[in-house]
C-alpha cells in the first residue's frame, strides 16, 4: 500500500512543472490581450481627438489573432469571455476597414464620402472606448497579473501622452 501511495505521489509531483508552465503561458496570453485592448483603446481615443479622417495607423489585432486562438485551444475561455473579446476585436476590425475606406476616399479626393466615413469611424471608436471600460476590462484584468498590467498601462499612456 505504501508503495502505491509513493508512486501516486511521485506521479502527481511530476505533473507540477507542466502545470506551472501552462499557467505562466496562459497568464502571458491574457496579459498580451490586455495590452492590445489598451493600445486599441488609446488609439481609438487618439482618432476621436485628432480630427484626422484618414490616419496612416491601424488598430492592432496581432495578439488577438494568436493569443485568442491559444486561449481557446487551451480551454481557458468561458463562453461569456470569448463573446466579449470577440465582439471587441470585431469592432476593432470594423474600424480598421473603415480607416482603409477613408484612405481610399482621401486618395480619390471624395470629400463628402470621406466625411461620412470619418463620422462612422468616430462613432465606432467611441463605442470601442466605452466597451474597453466595461465587461471586457473586468474579464481580462481578472485573468492577468495585476503588476504586469499596471506596467503595461503606464507604458501605453506614456506612448500616447495621456495622463
Amino acid at each position: 500500500m505504501k508503495e502505491i501511495l509513493l508512486i501516486l505521489f511521485g506521479f502527481a509531483l511530476g505533473q507540477v512543472p507542466d502545470w506551472i508552465k501552462r499557467k505562466r503561458r496562459l497568464r502571458a496570453h491574457w496579459t498580451a490581450v490586455w495590452a492590445e485592448v489598451n493600445i486599441c483603446t488609446e488609439m481609438a481615443m487618439k482618432y476621436t481627438d485628432d480630427n484626422i479622417a484618414a490616419p496612416l495607423y491601424r488598430l492592432p489585432t496581432d495578439v488577438y489573432d494568436s493569443s485568442f486562438t491559444a486561449l481557446l485551444g487551451e480551454g481557458d475561455l468561458e463562453s461569456k469571455e470569448a463573446a466579449e473579446i470577440s465582439i471587441f476585436f470585431n469592432l476593432v476590425k470594423e474600424i480598421n476597414r473603415g480607416l482603409d475606406n477613408a484612405a481610399e476616399m482621401y486618395k480619390i479626393d471624395d470629400t463628402d464620402k470621406l466625411k461620412a466615413e470619418y463620422s462612422r469611424n468616430v462613432k465606432k471608436a467611441e463605442i470601442l472606448v466605452e466597451m474597453s471600460t466595461g465587461e471586457i476590462a473586468l474579464i481580462i484584468r481578472n485573468r492577468s497579473q495585476q503588476s504586469t498590467i499596471d506596467k503595461i498601462e503606464n507604458l501605453i499612456k506614456k506612448t500616447f501622452h495621456r495622463k
